[in-house]
C-alpha cells in the first residue's frame, strides 16, 4: 500500500506524477549539470509512462531516492506476506 502524504506535499514531491497523481516517478537520465547542486533530470512515471525533464536540487534527488528505497522495502514486505500466505494455504 502506498503511503499517503498531504495533497500539497504530494504535488511538490519529485516522485509525484502530475499526470496520473501517483508516486511512481523515477529518474531515468541526468540530462545536464546546471550549477553546483542543481541538475537537469529526465523523470518517468512507471505507472502511466509520462516523461518530463525538470530541474532538481540535491535535496530533491535525495527525496526521490528515499521514495524509491521505501517503495522497494514495501514490495519486499508484500512479497514476504504473499509467500507466507501461500505457504499457509499449502499446509
Amino acid at each position: 500500500m502506498q503511503r499517503k502524504h498531504p495533497a500539497s506535499a504530494r504535488q511538490h514531491h519529485p516522485a509525484h506524477c502530475p499526470s496520473c497523481e501517483r508516486e511512481f516517478v523515477i529518474a531515468t537520465e541526468l540530462v545536464d549539470f546546471l550549477d553546483e547542486g542543481l541538475f537537469l533530470i529526465r523523470l518517468a512515471c512507471t505507472n502511466c509512462g509520462n516523461e518530463r525533464v525538470t530541474q532538481l536540487e540535491d535535496a530533491e534527488l535525495e527525496l526521490l531516492e528515499q521514495a524509491h528505497v521505501e517503495a522497494q522495502a514495501m514490495m519486499i514486505e508484500d512479497l514476504a506476506v504473499l509467500h507466507y500466505s501461500a505457504a499457509s494455504d499449502a499446509a
